[in-house]
C-alpha cells in the first residue's frame, strides 16, 4: 500500500470514503469536511417549520396546548394556531423574537413563567431554531392539518363486525378467520403453506388445549378415524378434559399476575395467603365454561354480586394478589396499572404523575380510577371453624372503608396530596360513552359475615362438641387417676418404723478414703474438709463403686451437693450395678431447662429413661440434697428431703455394686448409710406394669376438680354456641322473625354463662399449678401462677357481676369477624363496565390474549397497550370480528378455541422448507402468518410432558402450593408449585416461565443452561428409566434386533408421537449397538461427579440401559421441546 503521508484521526473520520473496485482493490478517498448547515444558524437562515419546529412543539408542548387541552385557550398544534395565540396575547410575532411570548417563557428561569413548566426544557439549539424561524416572518405550510384527536383511536371505538372477505382463495378458508387472512395474502401476493401431516396436528392441538401431548392410544384412534368430523371430534374431547382447565389456568394466570404469598419467614409481605383457592377458581372456572365477562365481574367484585359464595369469593384473589405490607400507595399502584393493563390493554399508570403523554387520560383521571379502589381492603375468611388465618381461609377482596377520601398527588407524590378537591370514583373521561353507574350494594349477611355460613357453623359445632367429648374423657382419666392414687397411698408407711433395721450394710461419712468399701472408677475423686468431692465435668459417668454387692431389698440415702456442670448437671445413685454400662440408677438433674429426678436403666451402655420413671422437680445448684432410695423387689420409692417424688416398678432385676456417679457435673458428697430393708416397711405401690409412677393424691383431686370444672365450661360454651346461631338464623333471615329479639336475649344471657364456667374452670387448674409448682419446688413456675390468680380473681367477680346484672342486654358475641354490610358498589361498576359488550378494549385484548397463545405472536403486538403509543393491529378487521364474536356468543372462550383450532390457518405446516420463495422473501417474519409458527413449549409444559410421557403424571388436581423444592421428585403439574419470587422452582425459570412481577408475554431465550438442565436433571434421568423399563415390559428385555425395533417404534411413539424415520431407525438401532459395547465395559467409564441424587437406578443389563440413555436422549430431541 502506498503511503499517502495522511493520517486518520477522529476529526476527519467522517469525511473518508472506502470504495471497493471489481477487481477488489480497495480505494481509499479522502474529501474535504465542510461543516453542514446547522437550521438556525445566522449563516443559513433556511428554518423548515415542518422539519425543525413542529417537531419541537410537539414534543414539549402539545401536551397542555394540543387538541385535547388547551392552556390558557392557547393552541400550538398549528402554526396558524399558534399566531392566533390566546385571546388577545399574541404568542408569537413574526419578524420579532424578542417580541414573542413564546420565546420569553421558554428562555426563562423563572419556574412560575419558563414554559415547559414540567419535563426536559428546550436546549439553546432548539430556542435558537424557534427564533431564527420568527424572525424569518414565522412562515408556515398554508394547509397545516391539526394534531390527531388521541381520542379517535382505533381501540377506542367500539368493535363492528367487518363483512367477510371472499378472496379468490377460497378453497384454501375453513372458516371466518381464514377469509381475513386470505384476503391479506392476496394483497400481498402471499402464498400459505398447506395443511400440516395429521399427526403433527394432533400433537398441536393437544398441547395447546391441554399442555400435554396425545398418547399413543389417542394417535392411533385418530390415525384410523375416517369420519369427515374426526377434527371437530378431538377438539371438543381435549375441550371438555379438566387438564383444559389447568393448561389454560396458566395462560391467564399469566396475565393476571399470579403470586402465591411471600415475605419474611412467617410474615406476609405480599400477595395473600391461601390465594391457591384463587388459582383452583380460575381453572375450574375454564372447566365450567364460565364466561370470560362472568369471570371478570367475580375477579374484581365477586363480593357485591348478588349470590356470592365462597367458592365465587376465591376470584377475588385477582385483588388481593396486589397487596403490599408496607405502603398502600404502592399497592393500590399495582391495582390500578395491571387491572387496566390486563382487562382493556390500557397503560392508565402512566396519568399517575402527570397527564398520559399519548392517551388523552389527564392525571385526575388515574386518581378517579384509584377512587374505585380506595375502600377495598384484604381480609382472610374462614371456610371451616379454623379461624386462624395463616392455617386455613380465603383472602377476600371487600370494602372496607366506605367514606376513604380519594386525593390527586402532585407530580405523583404521595407527601403533596390535593386534599382540597378530593376526587370521585370513575372511568377516565375519554371513554365515558359507554355507561359507568356506581350503586351501594347492600351486602347478603353470608358475605360479610363469615359466621352465617352453614360449613362455618357446622364446623363449629363439631369442634365444641368434640371439646366436650373430650373433656368428657379426660375427666374420666382424673376419676381413675383419684382411684389409683387413693390405693397406693392407703397402707403409707407408720412414721415410727424405720426403712434399715438392724444393722447396716454401707456407712461412711466421706471423712477419708475408704479402700476397703469402694473402688474408684473414672473421675477425679478427692476428700475435703470432711466430704468426698468429684470434679471433673464430663460428658460420661464418673464412677465410685462398692466392693461388696448391696441387698436385694434396701434402702439407701445419700447427701449431696451439685457444685458445677455444663448442662445436665447429674448426680445419683447406681444399683444392681455390674460395671459402668451396665447398672439401675435413679439420679437428680440441675438442668436448666428443665431439672427432674429421673430413673435410667443401663444395658452395655445403652441409656434407656422411661416416660413414668421421671418428675420435674426444682433441682438447683450449690444446694444441699438428700435422696434416699427404697427397693424392695421390683418397687422403688424414691424420697427427696423427706418426701417421696417418684414409685416406680423396675424390670428385672439382678445381684449388683452400689454405686454414687456424676453425669456432667461436679458434686460434693456428704455421708452415705445403706442397709436392708425393714420387712415391716411398707412401700407406695400400683398394680400396674413397671414404669408407672403413682400419682400425688392431693394433686390428683385438683386435675380431677380442673376436668369437672372445664367439662361443664365445655358443655356450656356447646350449649351457647347453639343459642347464637339461633339467634344469628332469626335475626339475619330475609324477614327477620319474630322470636329474633328473645332468642337474642337467650344467646346473650348463656354466652355469659358460658364465660363463667370458662373463668370457673381457669380457677380450677391455676389451682392445681399451684400445687404442682409448690411439689416441685419450681419457684419461678409458682410466682407466675399467683401472678395469674390475681387477674383470674378479677375475671371470676366480673364475670358472676355480668351473670348477676338484672338489667341484660341482648348482644352477643358474632361467630366470627363481621365486616360492614354494605359495599359501595365501585369495584361492581367498574367490573360491568369492563365486561360490557359495549366496551371498546375487553373483547379485542382478550382475543389477542387467545390468539397469541395459539400462534405464537399476538394480533396487537403491544398486548398490554393498545392505546396510542401501542403497535397496530396486524389483522385489524379479523381482531374486530373475532371480538365481536366472543361478546355475540356471550363470552365464550371455548367457542372462540374451537374457531381458532379449527380453522385452516390454524392447521398450516410450521416447516417452510417447501415454501415459495417470493413470499418467504416478502414475509420472512411471517407476520402476515402465510404459515404456522413452530414454538417451544413454555417450561411447565416442558416438565409435565417428561412426565406424563413417562406415565408419572399425578392427576390430582388443586390444593394448597407445593414445595418447589420437590418439583424434580414428585410428579403433580407444574401449576400447582409455589410461584413466588425467589420461590420458583429452578427448572422452570430456566425456560422462561412466568414472571410474578407481570408476565402478559412470555419471553422466549436460548441459553447453554437450559440443555444442560434438561440432560442432567434428576427427573429426566428418572423418567427416562421408568419409562424404558415399562417398554421393556412390553417388548421384551431380549437384545434381538426386531425387539430392539419394537422399542423404537413404541418409544418414539411415546415420546414425539410418530414413528421413526428409516433414518431415525437407522440412527437408533446404531446408537443402541455402540452404547451397548460402550457400558459393557465399566472400567472404561468415566464416573459422574457429585449432583443430584437419582432415585431410579440404571439397568444392569448394558443393552437395557443403552434403551434408558436413548429414551434421555429423545426426551431432550428438539422435536419433544417444539410445538411444530
Amino acid at each position: 500500500m502506498v503511503n499517502s503521508g495522511i493520517v486518520a484521526s477522529p476529526a476527519n473520520l467522517d469525511c473518508m470514503n472506502f470504495r471497493l473496485l471489481p477487481s477488489g482493490l480497495l480505494i481509499l478517498t479522502i474529501g474535504l469536511a465542510l461543516p453542514a448547515p446547522v437550521p438556525g444558524d445566522d449563516k443559513d437562515p433556511a428554518v423548515d417549520y415542518t422539519r425543525d419546529i413542529k417537531p419541537i412543539l410537539q414534543a414539549h408542548c402539545y401536551r397542555c396546548h394540543g387538541v385535547r387541552k388547551q392552556e390558557a385557550g392557547l393552541r400550538l398544534d398549528t402554526a396558524v394556531a399558534a399566531l392566533k395565540g390566546s385571546g388577545k396575547n399574541k404568542v408569537l410575532v413574526p419578524g420579532r423574537a424578542s417580541a414573542s411570548q413564546l420565546i420569553q417563557r421558554v428562555r426563562s428561569s423563572d419556574k412560575d413563567t419558563r414554559m415547559p413548566p414540567l419535563g426536559t426544557r428546550l436546549s439553546a439549539k432548539q430556542i435558537q431554531i424557534l427564533t431564527t424561524w420568527i424572525n424569518a416572518g414565522a412562515t408556515h405550510p398554508a394547509n397545516e392539518t391539526p394534531e390527531h384527536d388521541p381520542a379517535d383511536h382505533w381501540a377506542f371505538r367500539r368493535p363492528l363486525r367487518p363483512a367477510i372477505p371472499r378472496p379468490e382463495t377460497i378453497g384454501w378458508t375453513r372458516n371466518p378467520i381464514d377469509a381475513f387472512l386470505a384476503a391479506r395474502h392476496e394483497q400481498l401476493g402471499l402464498v400459505p403453506m398447506t395443511e400440516a401431516s395429521p399427526v403433527v396436528l394432533l400433537r398441536r392441538v393437544s398441547l395447546d388445549l391441554i399442555g400435554l401431548p396425545p398418547t399413543p392410544d389417542e394417535v392411533t384412534a385418530f390415525l384410523d378415524d375416517t369420519g369427515p368430523d374426526r377434527w371437530q371430534r378431538v377438539v371438543d374431547g381435549l375441550l371438555q378434559n379438566p387438564r383444559y382447565g389447568e393448561r389454560w389456568g396458566r395462560h391467564w394466570m399469566d396475565v393476571w399476575r399470579y403470586s402465591d404469598w411471600y415475605g419474611y419467614q412467617k410474615q406476609l409481605r405480599n400477595s395473600a395467603r391461601h390465594i391457591w383457592r384463587w388459582r383452583d377458581w380460575i381453572v375450574e372456572s375454564l372447566n365450567q365454561h364460565r364466561p370470560y365477562d362472568e369471570m371478570i365481574r367475580q375477579m374484581l367484585a365477586a363480593d357485591e354480586l348478588p349470590g356470592a359464595t365462597p367458592e365465587t369469593l376465591r376470584a377475588t384473589g385477582f385483588l388481593a394478589r396486589n397487596y403490599y405490607l408496607f405502603n398502600r400507595n404502592v399497592w393500590l399502584d399495582s391495582t390500578i396499572e395491571h387491572t387496566g393493563k390486563a382487562f382493556l390493554g390500557l397503560t392508565i399508570n402512566c396519568a399517575r404523575c402527570h397527564d398520559h403523554m399519548y392517551d388523552p387520560m389527564v392525571q385526575r383521571d388515574y386518581y378517579r380510577f384509584r377512587a374505585i379502589f380506595e375502600p377495598h381492603q384484604i381480609r382472610t375468611d374462614p371456610l371451616t371453624g379454623q379461624l386462624d388465618p395463616e392455617k386455613e381461609g380465603v383472602a377476600v377482596a371487600y370494602d372496607a372503608k366506605a367514606d376513604t377520601p380519594t386525593y390527586l398527588f402532585q407530580r405523583g407524590n404521595d407527601k403533596r396530596p390535593d386534599k382540597q378537591h378530593p376526587l370521585v370514583a370513575s372511568i377516565p373521561e375519554f371513554l365515558q360513552p359507554q355507561p359507568f353507574r356506581v350503586t351501594t350494594v347492600q351486602l347478603a349477611p353470608t358475605t360479610y359475615y363469615p359466621g352465617a355460613r352453614t360449613p362455618v357453623r357446622r364446623s363449629l359445632l363439631a369442634q365444641a362438641r368434640e371439646t366436650v367429648d373430650r373433656h368428657r374423657r379426660k375427666l374420666a382419666a382424673a376419676n381413675k387417676a383419684v382411684q389409683v392414687a387413693d390405693l397406693a397411698t392407703k397402707a403409707p408407711p407408720p412414721p415410727n418404723i424405720p426403712p434399715i433395721a438392724g444393722g447396716t450394710f454401707l456407712v461412711d461419712d466421706f471423712s477419708k478414703s475408704r479402700p476397703r468399701l469402694w473402688q474408684t472408677g473414672a473421675g477425679k475423686w478427692t476428700w475435703e474438709k470432711a466430704r468426698l468431692v468429684q470434679s471433673h465435668v464430663a460428658a460420661a459417668r464418673q464412677m465410685y463403686s462398692t466392693i461388696r454387692p448391696h441387698p436385694v431389698d434396701f434402702s439407701v440415702t445419700l447427701k449431696l451437693r451439685i457444685i458445677g456442670g455444663a448442662t445436665y448437671h447429674s448426680v445419683g445413685i447406681g444399683f444392681d450395678g455390674l460395671d459402668a454400662n451396665n447398672l439401675q440408677a435413679v439420679y437428680l438433674s440441675a438442668y436448666a431447662k428443665g431439672a427432674k429426678i429421673q430413673y435410667t436403666r443401663l444395658v452395655d451402655g445403652q441409656a434407656t429413661y422411661p416416660a413414668g420413671g421421671q418428675r420435674p422437680l426444682n433441682i438447683q445448684r450449690g444446694r444441699d440434697y438428700q435422696l434416699r432410695l427404697d427397693i424392695r423387689g421390683q418397687w422403688l420409692n424414691a424420697w427427696v428431703d423427706g418426701q417421696r417424688q417418684l414409685v416406680f416398678r423396675l424390670p428385672a432385676r439382678r445381684p449388683g455394686a452400689l454405686s454414687i456417679w456424676t453425669y456432667d457435673a461436679a458434686a460434693e458428697f456428704d455421708s452415705i448409710r445403706a442397709g436392708a430393708l425393714n420387712p415391716k416397711f411398707l412401700l407406695a405401690h400400683t398394680a400396674t406394669a413397671p414404669g408407672t409412677t403413682v400419682p400425688d393424691l392431693p394433686q390428683t383431686r385438683l386435675d380431677q376438680v380442673t376436668s369437672e370444672k372445664q367439662l361443664e365450661a365445655s358443655r356450656a360454651a356447646l350449649t351457647g354456641l347453639q343459642a347464637r346461631i339461633a339467634a344469628d338464623q332469626a335475626r339475619l333471615a330475609g324477614t327477620p322473625s319474630d322470636q329474633a329479639p328473645a332468642l337474642s336475649l337467650k344467646a346473650a344471657q348463656l354466652h355469659r354463662q358460658t364465660l363463667l364456667r370458662q373463668v370457673e374452670a381457669d380457677l380450677a387448674a391455676n389451682i392445681a399449678e399451684q400445687h404442682r409448682a409448690a411439689g416441685n419446688k419450681d419457684d419461678k413456675k409458682l410466682a407466675a401462677v399467683r401472678k395469674q390468680r390475681v387477674t383470674l380473681d378479677k375475671r371470676l367477680q366480673q364475670a358472676r357481676q355480668a351473670v348477676a346484672d338484672k338489667k341484660q342486654d341482648s348482644h352477643y358475641p358474632p361467630l366470627t369477624k363481621t365486616y360492614p354490610p354494605t359495599s359501595t358498589g365501585r369495584r361492581l361498576a367498574l367490573a360491568r363496565w369492563i365486561a360490557s359488550p359495549e366496551n371498546p378494549l375487553t373483547a379485542r385484548v382478550c382475543v389477542n390474549h387467545v390468539w397469541m397463545r395459539h400462534f405464537g405472536q399476538p394480533l396487537v403486538p403491544s398486548v398490554f397497550d393498545f392505546g396510542n403509543n401501542g403497535r397496530k393491529p396486524t389483522f385489524p378487521h379479523l381482531l374486530d370480528w373475532l371480538a365481536v364474536e366472543l361478546t355475540d356468543h356471550a363470552w365464550d372462550l371455548q367457542h372462540l378455541h374451537r374457531l381458532i383450532v379449527c380453522s385452516a390457518a390454524y392447521r398450516m405446516k410450521s416447516n417452510h422448507a417447501a415454501a415459495d420463495t417470493a413470499t418467504r422473501n416478502r414475509d420472512p417474519d411471517n407476520r402476515m402468518l402465510w404459515r404456522m409458527n413452530a414454538r417451544r413449549l413454555e417450561s411447565e409444559a416442558i416438565r409435565d410432558s417428561v412426565l406424563w410421557v413417562c406415565g408419572s403424571l399425578d392427576a390430582r388436581m388443586g390444593g394448597p402450593e407445593l414445595d418447589t423444592s420437590k418439583g424434580l421428585s414428585t410428579g403433580r403439574r407444574s401449576l400447582y408449585y409455589r410461584h413466588a419470587p425467589e420461590k420458583m422452582m429452578v427448572f422452570l425459570d430456566l425456560f422462561d416461565a412466568a414472571s410474578t412481577n407481570e408476565c402478559y408475554r412470555r419471553n422466549e431465550t436460548i441459553v447453554p443452561q437450559q440443555a444442560l438442565a434438561l440432560v442432567n436433571s434428576r427427573l429426566a434421568i428418572e423418567q427416562s428409566r421408568l419409562l424404558s423399563r415399562q417398554l421393556n415390559d412390553q417388548v421384551g428385555q431380549g437384545n434381538t434386533e426386531t425387539i430392539r425395533r419394537q422399542f423404537l417404534e413404541r418409544v418414539f411413539l411415546r415420546t414425539l408421537c410418530r414413528r421413526p424415520t428409516a433414518d431415525e431407525l437407522t440412527a437408533c438401532l446404531d446408537f443402541l449397538t455402540a452404547q451397548a459395547r460402550t457400558l459393557s465395559n465399566p472400567a472404561k467409564l468415566t464416573p459422574f461427579g457429585k449432583g443430584h441424587k437419582v432415585r431410579v437406578p440404571p439397568a444392569s443389563e448394558p443393552h437395557l440401559r443403552a434403551r434408558e440413555n436413548l429414551v434421555h436422549v429423545l426426551i431432550n430431541h428438539n422435536d419433544f421441546l417444539t410445538i411444530r
